[in-house]
C-alpha cells in the first residue's frame, strides 16, 4: 500500500513540471480545458437515490476534467454515492437502526489519443485511483442488544485504460472507456454492542483489520458528455 501512496504523491509533485513543459510547446491555450459529466451515472443516481442496493450501478466518476496538451492529456475524475436508511424497532420506538453507505473516489492520470475517422477517436492511458468506502449496518435480534457494524475500506490502485470518443464538433464529444485495475486494499471493521432493553449478557466490543490485493475489470457502462472550454 505504501508503494501506491508514494506513487500518487510523486505524480502530484511532478504534474506542475509536466504541464509547464507541455504548455511550452503549445501555441494557444484556447479550448484546452475539458469538463465532462457522466450522464448515465447522474441519471441513475437521481432515479435510484434512495435505493440501499449499492450494486445496482457502479457510479465511478460523475465529473471529469481533462487538460489538453500537444501530444497528451492530463485527466482527473471524481465521484461517489451516499445512501442512508433509518429503521424503527418494533416495541422500541425511541431507538432507530441505521444503515448507511458512503463511497468517495477519485482518479488522476495521463492519456493519449488517435483519430480513426472524422468523428471517432480512440484514446488510451493509465490512472492512479483511490477509493474510500464507509459502511454502517445496525441489527437487532429481539435480545435487547443492538449490534453496530462499521466497516471502512481504503483502496489504492493503478488502472490501464482504453476508450472511444465520438466528436460531435470541436467543442463537444461523447466518451466511454474500459479499464483494468490492479489494487491494494485495507479494510477495518468495528463491532459495537449497545443494550437497549432489559439486562442481557453484553458481548465485548471488538475490531479487526486486514489487507488484500486484487484486480477488477470495469466495463464501459457509462457515457460522458464532455465540453471543451
Amino acid at each position: 500500500m505504501k508503494i501506491f501512496k508514494n506513487a500518487i504523491v510523486l505524480l502530484f509533485l511532478g504534474l506542475p513540471f509536466f504541464m509547464q513543459a507541455q504548455d511550452a510547446n503549445t501555441e494557444t491555450n484556447l479550448h484546452k480545458n475539458e469538463i465532462g459529466v457522466d450522464i448515465v451515472g447522474l441519471t441513475k443516481l437521481l432515479l435510484d437515490f434512495n435505493n440501499t442496493n449499492s450494486n445496482t450501478y457502479d457510479a465511478q466518476y460523475q465529473v471529469t476534467y481533462k487538460r489538453h496538451f500537444t501530444n497528451s492529456r492530463f485527466r482527473f475524475g471524481i465521484g461517489g454515492r451516499s445512501l442512508v436508511r433509518n429503521r424503527d424497532i418494533v416495541g422500541l420506538e425511541s431507538e432507530k437502526l441505521r444503515n448507511s453507505n458512503y463511497d468517495f473516489r477519485y482518479r488522476l492520470g495521463i492519456e493519449k489519443s488517435s483519430k480513426i475517422s472524422k468523428h471517432w477517436e480512440v484514446y488510451y492511458g493509465a490512472d492512479l485511483r483511490h477509493d474510500i468506502l464507509t459502511r454502517r449496518n445496525d441489527s437487532y435480534n429481539n435480545n435487547g442488544i443492538i449490534n453496530i457494524l462499521k466497516v471502512k475500506t481504503n483502496t489504492v490502485g493503478i488502472a490501464p485504460l482504453v476508450g472511444f470518443s465520438y466528436v460531435i464538433n470541436n467543442r463537444i464529444s461523447l466518451q466511454t472507456e474500459a479499464s483494468f485495475a490492479i489494487f491494494g486494499r485495507i479494510t477495518k471493521e468495528e463491532n459495537e454492542y449497545r443494550v437497549v432493553k432489559g439486562n442481557p449478557f453484553k458481548p465485548d466490543d471488538f475490531s479487526s483489520s486486514f489487507n488484500d490485493f486484487g484486480t477488477n475489470f470495469y466495463a464501459p457502462n457509462f457515457l460522458v458528455l464532455a465540453i471543451r472550454l
